[in-house]
Formats: structure tokens, sequence, C-alpha cells
């Protein structure tokens, strides 16, 4: 105690004072502690809540992010795809109707001959028919001819 009395004595302390000394530094560190408790663990809390919701979102956008980007590749990709299918679709409907159109224009065009030589065919076959009947009015035609031109002779 002797070494404790001569270190108080350098310091001008009195053992009041320690008493105090030691008070105030027990309240300080239940002020810090209470501190700790009541606003620094709370505010660490919120902050450590908020940094991994806020990491958490900034993945989850950077994922939804990936996401649309292959959505949108898959689309454009699926639309090349769709419009290759249209093209080539057109362009078989058109080859068909090329076709159906050659088709329906021999056909036509076959009918056609088929009409052209049954006319021939039938104004073959009436050819003689004419022909004679031609005669025979030519013949009468000149038989009155005849008449006429020999009436006018006996006549006169």
């Amino acid at each position: 105690m002797d070494n404790f009395a001569a270190i108080l004595k350098n310091f001008d302390i009195t053992p009041f004072d320690l008493g105090a000394i030691i008070f105030f530094a027990l309240t300080f560190i239940l002020f810090i502690k209470s501190l700790n408790v009541f606003f620094i663990k709370p505010f660490s809390e919120l902050l450590a809540a908020r940094e991994s919701a806020t990491s958490g979102r900034e993945r989850e956008i950077i994922e939804k992010r990936e996401f649309i980007e292959n959505l949108e590749i898959d689309f454009n990709q699926q639309l090349q795809q769709a419009r290759k299918e249209a093209e080539l679709a057109k362009s078989e409907i058109i080859f068909a109707a090329r076709k159906k159109a050659t088709e329906i224009v021999d056909r036509a065009q076959k009918e056609g001959e088929r009409l052209v030589s049954e006319g021939r065919r039938e104004l073959s076959l009436l050819e003689p028919e004419y022909k004679q009947a031609l005669n025979a009015q030519l013949q009468s035609l000149a038989e009155l001819a005849s008449q006429k031109i020999l009436g006018e002779f006996v006549g006169e």
C-alpha cells in the first residue's frame, strides 16, 4: 500500500478521486456498451441488410439483363427463321401458282386446238355438201342466166 500511496502522491490524487475515476471509467464503459447495443449494432445491422439487399438486387438485375439479352437474341433468331420460312413458303406458292397457270394455259391451248381441229373436220365434212349446193346454185343461176340471154335473143 505504500507504493499505492506514493503513486497517489505523485499525481496529487486523493483516494476519493481514485473512486471517482473508477466510477467514471465504469460509467464510460457502460455508456459505450449501451451505445453499441442501442445505436451502433442496429445501425450496422441495418447497413448490412441494406448492403445485402443492394448486392442481391444488383446481382438480380444483372441476371435479368442477361436473360433479356438472351431472349432478344432468341427472338431475333426466331424472327429471321420465320422470315426465311415465309420467304420459302412464298416462293413455293408462287412456283405452284405459276405451274398451275401454265397447266391451265396448256389445257386451254389444247382445248382451243381441239376445237379448231374439230371445226376443220366439220368443215371438211361439210365442204363437199356445200360444194354440191354451190354447184347446184351455180348451175341454176347459169340456167337462169342462159334462159334470160336466150330469151332476149329469141324475143328480139
